[in-house]
């Protein structure tokens, strides 16, 4: 290699499958990587956090399916640290629990180029933990012993098949192909068949779930529930303990939220409060844009500024220290804001909005706000470029004066979409918080599962809704986060 370096390498777990999983050090140096090289064992919702510059390189590592070979990806990785100061080498779980982590050490300590290791958390203990298996216990399990299923060979491992799972937890990763090697080896070294034994699909995720058994039926059950790709196999008196949370409101619930990241984030977490396994699926991407001096003016000189989305307020006050706007030009105006959402985002500014209505619809506020206006008042509509008819048409009845100023715009992400289409049956509902995130889902070629709800934040987003799906649709009687969580925890305890 002839190339001066100047890079540094950081080898980082991505965790066991929920992005949210990766450590705080792991997601701070993604936010500033000039590279990143990453496999299928990483969560795709991470690589949303690297800059828009950053080189995004696709190595392809799965069980399997090796579209690279080692040799070539730790080639790449030290060309990536010539060009890049921070080079990321994105690995699912943890780097050292056989993800090949010391075969890239070994390229780099060659080649004498700087490197950190990350640790991330293994799937060995976080997808049975996440599917209610602690594979310690007092008692009951003094110990646990981790094991791949697949070798270079692609032989089952040369260990002690016959060491004692009396007080232990053994733990078997990609092994789904193997199971049923590993289930009758183990038979075959004096394991009782009547052994507990469990496997745990996508561990961690949404969709995640588990299959028990025992060690002689574990293989056919399995089978039966076709059960894929990440699984790990669990042996061992623990694999028949389940610890999971069941009395919370949505427990057992999975549930999809569409959007911007704003509202997905805000909804999901909701969600999560009551129990739910929340899947976030920004399928919006929230593209902000700008404002000239002279629209500024107008604004300055506004009697009422009108907020119909969070994403307004952060984008106008993103603009506002763009141009180190101050808020004091703003004087004495007045701010209303489509609903409390809205308003929340406003507040967390320390700016505290003058009118709010009752019903959290554009038609409301245009209705709302009309009627509080005397005829001499100017008013500033911050909003998307693709902001409802609704607004605009009520104030031209009502001869309101106003400017429509768009501080951001929404483009579908249909990379999100796609990625979540395979996996969309494992839901029981789907969250939709506008209309333009039903069109980006669907027309993306997003798909509700055959027994999932869709769940609408108002009347106007079902109205689309029900342009994509024939079925059953919720409407939240209250159109916010709020109204959401309440019309779901309804149906939901309906069904059970």
């Amino acid at each position: 290699m002839t190339e001066k370096i100047t890079g540094r390498v950081y080898l980082i777990g991505a965790g066991p499958g929920d992005p949210e999983l990766i450590t705080i050090r792991g997601r701070e140096l993604l936010r500033r990587a000039g590279a990143v090289l990453y496999d299928h064992l990483s969560s795709l919702r991470l690589l949303d956090e690297v800059p828009a510059e950053c080189e995004l390189i696709d190595v392809g590592k799965k069980s399997g399916s090796h579209s690279m070979p080692q040799g070539e990806i730790n080639e790449i990785l030290a060309g990536c640290a010539a060009k890049h100061e921070i080079v990321v080498r994105l690995k699912g779980g943890d780097p050292f629990v056989f993800g090949r982590g010391g075969e890239e050490i070994e390229i780099l300590r060659r080649y004498r180029i700087p490197y950190e290791i990350v640790p991330g958390v293994t799937s060995a203990v976080a997808a049975p933990a996440a599917l209610g298996i602690p594979v310690t216990h007092r008692g009951s399990s003094y110990g646990f012993s981790v094991y791949t299923a697949h070798t270079r060979q692609s032989d089952l491992p040369d260990i002690d098949w016959s060491h004692s799972l009396e007080h232990e937890t053994a733990v078997f990763l990609m092994v789904v192909a193997s199971m049923k090697a590993v289930t009758e080896r183990l038979l075959e070294h004096g394991h009782p068949a009547d052994l507990p034994a469990a496997v745990v699909e996508s561990g961690t995720m949404p969709e995640g779930r588990r299959v028990t058994g025992t060690l002689s039926t574990i293989c056919e059950l399995a089978r039966r529930h076709r059960i894929g790709s990440p699984a790990v196999l669990v042996v061992g008196r623990q694999a028949a303990v389940d610890v999971r949370c069941s009395y919370d409101q949505l427990s057992g619930c999975r549930i999809a939220v569409c959007g911007t990241a704003s509202f997905v984030d805000r909804t999901a977490e909701q969600l999560r409060l009551r129990g739910a396994a929340v899947e976030r699926l920004p399928v919006l991407k929230v593209q902000q844009l700008d404002l000239e001096e002279a629209e500024f003016d107008y604004i300055r000189h506004a009697t009422w500024l009108v907020f119909t989305s969070s994403n307004g307020v952060q984008s106008f006050l993103s603009i506002m220290r763009r141009h180190r706007y101050d808020m004091r030009e703003l004087g004495s105006v007045k701010i209303a804001a489509v609903g409390s959402g809205t308003a929340r985002t406003l507040e967390q500014k320390d700016l505290y909005p003058d009118y709010v209505p009752r019903v959290y619809t554009v038609a409301a506020l245009a209705e709302g706000l009309a009627g509080r206006l005397s005829g001499l008042e100017r008013v500033a509509l911050i909003r998307n470029r693709e902001g409802s008819a609704d607004l605009t048409r009520i104030f031209d009845r009502y001869a309101v004066e106003y400017r429509d100023f768009p501080v951001y715009a929404i483009t579908p992400d249909r990379l999100t979409v796609e990625n979540f289409v395979s996996r969309s049956d494992y839901f029981d509902y789907m969250v939709f918080g506008s209309s333009a995130g039903v069109r980006a889902f669907f027309e993306c070629g997003g798909l509700c599962g055959t027994h999932c709800i869709p769940v609408s934040v108002g009347p106007v987003t079902a109205a689309t809704l029900g342009r994509f799906s024939s079925g059953r649709i919720i409407t939240a009687s209250q159109h916010s986060t709020a109204g959401i969580t309440d019309a779901i925890i309804r149906d939901w305890s309906c069904k059970n």
